[in-house]
């Protein structure tokens, strides 16, 4: 509103080239600015008018509010005929639900209304995509290409679909040229590490998540990825140290605690391990994935570390009941190789390369 102001002056006064650099301003911002007072937040929280809840809705949706999200969404189509604005948005809250069938329901009448919106067609073929539906996925993408072929997003989102069909060197393609457009896209850059990683090109892998991550430090899947290359190549206090960074950044991100809790409890070098606090990140994770192996492997290492070897051995002794009847996963098999160890008083090192965890790199 400032630069817009400032333009309006400068034209009056004659000032052109001022009064366009101003416009140009003015148009560089994605809205309107919410004014920071109480009276207005109270006031806009109290408003029933269509444009309010469509507010409240965005608002939510940023938030991870899915389902809150979805109700501000769906008054807004009581109140008015529905766009296709409202549409896309109420596809978007039920996508972040899980609710994909309903979601493309939405998306599907928000694409009949306004066939060539690039960020809707982009949206709904991220949606078709986690269903399975690489084809539609794929033909959504193509068209919202051809009427933008210059979008990060639709190259990067064509790349996931080529990497779902297992089309690994087009699925790289797609992302060098989300790159090549958008040097910053986090999600290009993450995926273009993974898909280097499965190429045999580790460095290209390191260098991509580094991107990410120097450009935007809260990027997790790029930050964990880095940390389990940087520790299977031997790096574990680089490890340590970017793992310990993202956890202040992003506090519940569980991959990331569950590693850090495995470095500090294995890490080769004795001056890197602190069993203690690798017990209190293991019993953090351990209590939100307690059926998984690879939780109570990292528990039973860190308790082990820590001294409690006769945690340790329970935890272990659970994990493989809990395990029993099931197809052995490489968790299970190394929580029953270590018992022993456990059982004997020896805690578990890692070798100079690591992790020896075997966790999968995180999905973006």
């Amino acid at each position: 509103e400032s630069h817009a102001l400032l333009a309006q002056t400068y034209h009056r006064t004659g000032e052109t080239a001022l009064a366009e650099r101003e416009e140009a301003l003015a148009r560089s911002f994605p809205g309107t600015t919410r004014a920071n007072d109480e009276v207005v937040r109270a006031m806009e929280s109290q408003a029933i008018d269509a444009q309010s809840h469509a507010r409240r809705g965005a608002s939510l949706a940023d938030q991870g509010e899915f389902k809150a999200a979805e109700r501000e969404f769906r008054i807004v189509l009581r109140l008015r005929d529905g766009g296709a604005q409202e549409w896309a948005n109420l596809g978007g809250s039920l996508t972040g639900q899980g609710h994909y069938p309903e979601a493309v329901a939405a998306y599907e009448r928000a694409v009949e209304l306004e066939p060539d919106n690039v960020e809707t067609l982009n949206n709904f073929a991220v949606t078709l995509l986690r269903t399975g539906d690489t084809r539609r996925s794929g033909a959504l993408l193509d068209r919202a290409l051809a009427v933008e072929p210059a979008n990060a997003d639709g190259h990067y989102h064509r790349g996931l679909v080529h990497a779902r069909e297992q089309r690994l060197e087009d699925a790289v393609a797609a992302y060098r040229r989300a790159i090549e457009l958008n040097p910053s896209h986090g999600g290009a850059l993450t995926s273009y590490g993974l898909a280097s990683v499965q190429q045999g090109r580790p460095d290209a892998a390191r260098a991509s998540w580094q991107k990410a991550v120097d450009a935007n430090p809260y990027n997790a899947s790029a930050r964990y990825n880095l940390a389990v290359l940087t520790a299977s190549e031997g790096g574990h206090a680089e490890a340590i140290g970017l793992l310990d960074e993202g956890i202040r950044l992003n506090p519940g991100a569980l991959d990331m605690t569950t590693m850090l809790a495995w470095e500090l409890a294995t890490a080769p070098e004795g001056r890197l391990r602190d069993g203690v606090r690798a017990v209190q990140l293991a019993e953090q994770t351990f209590r939100a994935r307690p059926d998984d192996p690879r939780q109570a492997e990292v528990l039973g290492a860190a308790l082990a570390e820590a001294g409690q070897f006769q945690r340790a051995v329970s935890v272990s002794e659970r994990a493989l009941q809990r395990a029993a009847g099931d197809v052995r996963s490489p968790a299970t098999a190394r929580i029953e190789r270590r018992l022993a160890d456990y059982r004997n008083g020896v805690p578990f090192h890692q070798s100079a390369a690591g992790p020896g965890l075997g966790i999968a790199s995180a999905p973006d």
